[in-house]
């Protein structure tokens, strides 16, 4: 990181009092700023919630509020330029278009994205998360099914549990790293308005040292730890909001309801080819009821992420 000013003191302070209750997240190995949106335009709204569209490119705010976001910070004198990223979610891969906002005299920088998309990741927060968490709060059973599970509800064909297992390091470093010790909050938070958010901006580019401050506000600069270290514990607590219900989405093997288990022996069946066997994949809850968990696992997930980063302002994976 650069070296801070002789006002670091007063600068810090006047970021902490802009940053201290907004979703501005510093993301690793970056010194960009990002500013999570927690209230969408319509038609991504629905796309999250509902799965369904027709359309393959969102963009987060409505056409009315970009407007007039783009006039206010223009008249600021920042640079306001469109950014857009891919993600696969239900099946379908759409693109996000979003604001990358500079100050191009300090070479500040912000982008604004809504609260579910990692930067530079194909799949929607929330699917990473759901894989995590089942795999923990189902006793750490089985990391294949976990992420079978995660790609089910979310229709993510290639989700596996590498995947799951590259994430669940990322989240265990992370939650180590900023001592999380309580759960995120599910109860929600008020967002601020596209106005509010339009004000906030400038007052957060005005220093060269944003991201460099915003680091310092949260106890260090973020990165990753060489090695891996187990901190399950921690992360469960810090995702102990959830309801443990969501998990229940997975068939129980070998229960016949309302009859007796057949307990013959039968000659063991020949192999037809010397291939590799093909990996079974577990038997899952009926649609409607994996569709309910979705729903209600984006609700909440939506809050804990918020939660994240407004109090540690810090992406959760």
């Amino acid at each position: 990181m650069g070296i801070i000013s002789q006002n670091t003191n007063n600068l810090q302070d006047a970021i902490a009092n802009v940053l201290g209750n907004i979703p501005a997240v510093l993301a690793a190995g970056e010194s960009c700023l990002y500013y999570l949106v927690k209230e969408l335009n319509e038609e991504l709204e629905n796309f999250i919630q509902t799965r369904k569209t027709d359309v393959e490119e969102f963009h987060v705010f409505s056409d009315e509020c970009e407007q007039a976001m783009l006039r206010y910070w223009k008249q600021a004198g920042l640079s306001v330029t469109y950014r857009c990223q891919q993600i696969t979610y239900m099946r379908r891969t759409v693109s996000i278009k979003y604001f990358h906002v500079a100050n191009p005299e300090s070479g500040a920088c912000i982008s604004l994205i809504p609260w579910f998309m990692l930067h530079g990741r194909p799949y929607p927060v929330f699917v990473y998360i759901y894989a995590v968490w089942h795999y923990i709060n189902t006793g750490k059973k089985s990391m294949q099914t976990s992420a079978a599970a995660a790609g089910k509800i979310f229709g993510i064909d290639g989700f596996n549990k590498s995947t799951l297992s590259r994430n669940m390091n990322c989240m265990e470093q992370i939650f180590d790293i900023k001592q999380i010790g309580q759960p995120l909050s599910a109860a929600g938070r008020a967002a601020p308005s596209a106005v509010e958010m339009a004000a906030l901006i400038p007052e957060i580019l005005k220093s060269r040292q944003s991201a460099e401050l915003l680091a310092a506000a949260c106890g260090g600069k973020i990165k990753a730890i060489p090695g891996r270290a187990s901190h399950t514990g921690r992360l469960s607590a810090a995702l102990g909001s959830i309801p443990q219900n969501l998990s229940n989405v997975i068939k129980a093997v070998g229960h016949v309801p309302g009859g007796a288990r057949d307990m013959r022996k039968r000659p063991k069946r020949e192999h037809k080819s010397k291939g590799a066997a093909k990996k079974r994949e577990p038997g899952f809850a009926m649609p409607q009821q994996l569709e309910q968990t979705r729903i209600a696992f984006i609700a909440v997930c939506r809050d804990i992420v918020m939660d994240a980063a407004i109090k540690y302002h810090c992406l959760i994976i």
